[in-house]
């Protein structure tokens, strides 16, 4: 049940009146009358619109606290169903199906802050029909287009990010380097302050795509498989990382590299947090970082 776009089927099935008055309608913006952007052509403004607003009894959940995303999400929402999420100003941002709206709201929680994302609304069924899914589904984007003569952006082919999987661009991150300008003698300080900014630091040599050495890609592919957001900084590079290669092994006290920091406390190395992972108490201690300083991915 993937997300609804505008070249799917459902969201192609979204169709009103292809009459020469819609036309007209969406000709007309000078007299005020809500007109169809060229990307939802194949979408059109009902004759009659609904008079009431169709998510009017679902809760509504701020997906933000002061402290970043939200990390409890309603139980009730461990199940298939149909969501609506929205921006800061409470216009509708995006609907799609999902299989566990739990799993697909952590994965836009992740990739797209506040602004975007305030308030989200579910509908979830214990086995919902294909039919449940679909006409829910069809009918919010509907109401989106009456009221504001548009389908949801997020439905629409220009705002992919909607669709996209925290873990492909998590795998494409880029690595955090040191301030630019600090020398070698700095490297201490520039460790202590990386460390401090990111809940899951790990010190490795090469990048997570191209690790350069064989533990510091099984620690990637671990940290891949937690499917947490995690930064990697490269100790071989001296060009943008002055000192760090000799300066984390000694801020550590840890003779090899890779070294892995959560919530600025350190971890271990590739062994020992593949031991840690077995025994679930990797898991445990990054959540009750995350829990508190969670935040939207930086991409």
């Amino acid at each position: 049940l993937a997300g609804l776009g505008r070249g799917s089927s459902l969201a192609g099935r979204v169709r009103g009146s292809a009459s020469a008055a819609h036309m007209q309608r969406r000709r007309a913006s000078s007299s005020g009358v809500l007109c169809l952007r060229a990307v939802d052509m194949s979408l059109a403004v009902s004759d009659t619109p609904p008079e009431e607003d169709p998510l009017a009894d679902i809760p509504a959940i701020k997906m933000h606290t002061a402290d970043g995303p939200v990390m409890c999400l309603p139980e009730e929402w461990n199940k298939s169903g149909v969501y609506c999420c929205y921006d800061k100003e409470g216009a509708i941002q995006y609907v799609a199906m999902s299989r566990k709206v739990q799993v697909s709201i952590e994965n836009h929680l992740q990739l797209i802050g506040e602004d975007q994302f305030a308030v989200c609304k579910a509908r979830t069924w214990d086995k919902p029909s294909k039919e449940d899914l679909e006409s829910t589904a069809t009918q919010w984007i509907q109401y989106c287009i009456d009221l504001t003569g548009g389908a949801p952006p997020g439905n629409t082919r220009e705002v992919d990010i909607w669709r996209a999987k925290a873990a492909d661009l998590r795998r494409g991150k880029a690595n955090v380097e040191f301030a630019t300008g600090v020398g070698e003698d700095k490297a201490e300080n520039e460790i202590t302050r990386l460390i401090a900014l990111h809940p899951v630091l790990l010190f490795i040599k090469g990048t997570r795509q191209s690790p350069q050495c064989g533990f510091t890609d099984a620690t990637v592919a671990l940290f891949d498989q937690l499917e947490v957001d995690y930064e990697c900084i490269d100790t071989l590079d001296e060009e943008h990382n002055p000192g760090l290669r000799e300066g984390i092994k000694t801020f550590s006290v840890w003779p090899t590299i890779p070294q892995v920091y959560v919530g600025g406390e350190f971890i271990g190395g590739a062994d020992v947090c593949r031991e840690l992972a077995e025994s679930g108490e990797l898991q445990e201690t990054i959540m009750e970082v995350l829990a508190t300083k969670r935040r939207t991915m930086s991409i």
